[in-house]
């Protein structure tokens, strides 16, 4: 039986991966997402402990998909993943 359940929204396949292996030892349910329909679907049938949400530069979708969440589930815990361009000299 798992300690916790994790609903990751991230369209990123690189960075959906590296935070699945992070925990696949851990006993913790990961579902994941790569659009915040499919979260939101998923999150309505099964809730989870915490969902876990990448925002896009130049993307409305994860502040409204957030804003969708907190109508359906106001107490529901969101981590925000936020996107930080760096260059490298």
């Amino acid at each position: 039986m798992p300690d916790a359940s994790i609903l990751t929204i991230i369209p990123q396949t690189e960075l959906r991966v590296k935070i699945h292996r992070a925990l696949e030892e851990s006993k913790v349910e990961m579902r994941e997402s790569m659009t915040g329909q499919q979260g939101l679907q998923m999150l309505q049938r099964e809730k989870a402990q915490v969902v876990l949400i990448q925002e896009v530069p130049g993307s409305l979708e994860p502040k409204e998909i957030i804003r969708e969440i907190k109508r359906i589930s106001p107490e529901q815990p969101i981590l925000v993943l936020l996107h930080q361009h760096s260059q490298q000299k």
